[in-house]
């Protein structure tokens, strides 16, 4: 009788790596979101850093960035 149990891991690892191929484009899109996110809040960072004026484009920029991230979730 052929013993088995040896070629078990291989088979894990096989639907492991398919898995992962499968989920690959939502990773990517996950990435690209907190991407987003990042640069937004380093926005807003630089701008409370320097103190951008409530009414300056900058402001209403990172505002309406904030805006739609809210709508988005």
């Amino acid at each position: 009788m052929i013993d088995t149990d040896k070629y078990e891991n291989h088979d894990m690892i096989r639907i492991a790596k398919q898995l992962l191929i499968e989920d690959a484009p939502l990773l990517l899109e996950e990435i690209k979101r907190l991407r987003e996110d990042n640069e937004l809040y380093l926005a807003c960072i630089h701008a409370s850093h320097f103190r951008d004026k409530p009414g300056s484009a900058m402001s209403k920029l990172n505002q309406e960035r904030f805006l739609q991230r809210g709508e988005e979730e």
